[in-house]
């Protein structure tokens, strides 16, 4: 479909009316294509044995690949605010994204009129390296933030975290030998940090 596209744009000239048409299937396409690449890659990675070495900045943009849409319908801007030769990590990367996930939709609820959703990666000294989900959005009550990894914990407001999401993300982060943390302001939104051991020295966090 993508192939095809591509070559009725080649023939069609840009002040015709099928073009912005066909500049639309293109860009959805190239958009479906990157979603299918990455569960090919998911199933690869859940086939083989053992944790592989993982980019974090890969493993954030193939998390945001598959809400990107949702996202943006709800007028949320995303920003991104990656570190530049971070050391890998080790683990299995379509569960990091999975926890990730999570994350981006307990930040997507947090805003239901829109915001901004920011992803940053960091190391420290190269022995971990940080992955940072930021939201905008109402903020978590000071009494609820020991709680909100709780499997089952929930508010009365309809944004929060309900259910399993937050607690199947700090499992898989803990599995990983990493951890999870949260910082939050009601009104001013709310910020994840997943800590990870970095490759290069093999830290675990204690």
């Amino acid at each position: 479909m993508l192939g095809l596209t591509q070559l009725l744009l080649i023939r069609t000239k840009p002040e015709e009316a099928a073009y912005r048409s066909l500049k639309s299937i293109e860009r959805e396409s190239l958009k479906i294509r990157d979603i299918v690449a990455n569960l090919l890659r998911f199933s690869q990675e859940q086939a083989g044995a053992g944790g592989a070495h993982i980019e974090a900045n890969q493993v954030l943009d193939d998390a945001l690949t598959m809400v990107q849409n949702q996202l943006m319908s709800q007028n949320i801007e995303i920003v991104r605010q990656y570190g530049t030769e971070l050391p890998k990590i080790v683990g299995d990367s379509s569960a990091l994204q999975q926890a990730v996930l999570h994350i981006i939709s307990n930040a997507k609820n947090a805003m239901p009129k829109g915001g901004k959703l920011t992803l940053a990666t960091d190391t420290f000294e190269d022995k971990v390296v940080n992955m940072r989900i930021g939201d905008t959005g109402r903020g978590i009550a000071k009494e609820n933030l020991e709680r909100i990894f709780e499997p089952f914990f929930t508010t009365k407001d309809e944004w929060s975290g309900k259910g399993l999401g937050l607690s199947v993300a700090f499992r898989i982060v803990s599995e990983a030998k990493g951890k999870i943390s949260v910082v939050s302001e009601v009104g001013k939104g709310s910020t994840f940090t997943i800590t990870l051991p970095a490759v290069a020295r093999g830290t675990q966090l204690v």
